[in-house]
């Protein structure tokens, strides 16, 4: 809900740097005209939130810490439908770059990791942020995030899952994909014909979530 959102973004975590410390503090202006998906979609990623869609409705759900909430197993995935994609080679970033605007509208930039090496170098834009804390703790993230050696599991699922919301924990076993209770948040939940959805997961870790 956007309660829940509002509540995880006004998290009082940096007290000790600046009197209000929000974990993602947000403001800024609109100054050109566009579609309000668009507008929709650029604050749940200022927010830190999975964007949930069902009908006319966009749910907020936050992205953060969570204990496993249901199990996945072959059973659950249309035979034959598993796909579970690895990071390639060279394709982990070594450096985060965010960038955001300062309280007098200057660009400025929170960087995590390291620079020169054979990885690449991932750089996102966050301009309603005037706050250098949430935007390390951003960097942070996602760079913890992109270590992770299973970049995505995609399957077809059955009515069943309907159950779980976006963000949801569960732990995935699948022999022969060579898994076993590995935490993943599911990602996506799209129909594709009646009784059945195609689920995406990518690895949860709560270390990856920094709150300092």
């Amino acid at each position: 809900s956007v309660g829940a959102a509002a509540d995880w973004c006004d998290d009082p975590i940096d007290t000790a740097y600046s009197p209000l410390g929000m974990r993602c503090p947000i403001g800024g202006q609109i100054r050109e005209r566009n579609e309000l998906a668009y507008w929709v979609h650029t604050l749940a990623q200022h927010a830190g939130v999975y964007l949930d869609v069902r009908g006319g409705n966009a749910i907020f759900v936050p992205d953060k810490p969570r204990s496993s909430t249901h199990t996945v197993t072959a059973a659950s995935m249309v035979e034959g439908t598993e796909r579970l994609r690895r990071r390639p080679a060279g394709g982990t970033p070594e450096l985060v770059t965010i960038n955001y605007l300062s309280p007098t509208g200057l660009q400025w930039s929170a960087q995590y990791g390291t620079s020169g090496g054979s990885g690449t170098e991932t750089t996102l834009s966050m301009p309603f942020w005037d706050n250098r804390y949430a935007a390390g703790r951003k960097a942070i993230e996602v760079y913890n995030k992109s270590q992770h050696e299973i970049e995505s599991l995609e399957f077809i699922g059955w009515d069943d899952g309907l159950e779980h919301t976006l963000g949801d924990v569960g732990t995935v076993t699948h022999a022969g994909l060579g898994l076993s209770a590995a935490e993943m948040a599911l990602m996506e939940n799209e129909p594709v014909e009646r009784g059945r959805w195609r689920r995406k997961y990518a690895p949860h870790d709560d270390a990856d979530y920094p709150d300092s």
